[in-house]
């Protein structure tokens, strides 16, 4: 079958056999229809495959409130890559509806939007390819003034097996069965704590925070956590000072 051959109003009528409306509703957005298919662990794995890297993308569009169906192509330049997308989106039509109800969404804290959004990158399926030599030649920029030593540096995160931690792993991607240890350098002898929040920042368990030689370290089993993404908040603070560092990570299903 073409992807095109069933319309919106065949669906609509239910003119359309089952198969026929799961590949149409799938292909307009963005996903994979599973029919004829016996190998239902083979196809979950390639969900969770595909799911383990994704893009958000916005624009703004060119086109009125006219309450229309438009459709979106989205095209990259990297060879071989086959694109998931939703094909259209319905327009506002103006005078319809100018407000709507509140949204029920927690607000996000912009701190752990940014360590969100640090884990994307992060999980790029080029994150670790060098990058492109740049086409210009600038000048270097004049040295940095010396900054204050901070009360919490930024942290790493690292994989524990048994009493051995490995080196600080740049994708942050995790099994259920692994143990996280985030380590940050710190600034004297500030109280410490940690926390771990859910992927909107709203808190899920206090962890425990221990000091020893400058670093501050969180050891985070992942054991008794489902599958999603994360966030642990460290803090530090004195007398006269505080400070916070936000790292994202996910959990794997297996």
């Amino acid at each position: 079958m073409e992807r095109h051959a069933t319309t919106p109003g065949q669906m609509m009528n239910f003119s359309v056999g089952d198969h026929d409306m799961l590949r149409a509703l799938a292909f307009e957005t963005g996903a994979r229809a599973i029919v004829d298919r016996n190998d239902i662990r083979g196809e979950l794995q390639r969900i969770v495959r595909d799911a383990s890297a994704y893009y958000l993308i916005a624009y703004e569009s060119p086109h009125p409130d006219d309450g229309r169906f438009h459709r979106v192509t989205v095209r990259v330049a990297r060879p071989r890559t086959t694109i998931f997308a939703r094909t259209g989106y319905w327009a506002f039509k103006r005078g319809d509806t100018s407000e709507g109800p509140a949204s029920l969404a927690p607000a996000v804290p912009p701190a752990v939007k940014e360590a969100v959004n640090r884990l994307a990158d992060s999980l790029r399926p080029n994150a670790d390819e060098p990058a492109e030599a740049p086409s210009r030649v600038h000048m270097p920029a004049p040295p940095p003034r010396p900054e204050k030593t901070p009360l919490l540096a930024a942290p790493s995160v690292a994989v524990a097996r048994g009493r051995t931690v490995s080196d600080p792993v740049a994708r942050r991607e995790f099994r259920r069965t692994d143990t996280v240890v985030v380590r940050a350098a710190v600034t004297g002898a500030p109280e410490t704590s940690a926390r771990l929040l859910n992927h909107v920042g709203q808190p899920l368990a206090d962890l425990p925070a221990v000091v020893a030689d400058g670093t501050c370290e969180v050891t985070v089993p992942l054991g008794s956590v489902g599958a999603g993404d994360y966030v642990l908040e460290m803090s530090a603070k004195t007398d006269g000072e505080a400070a916070q560092q936000f790292v994202a990570f996910r959990v794997l299903a297996r």
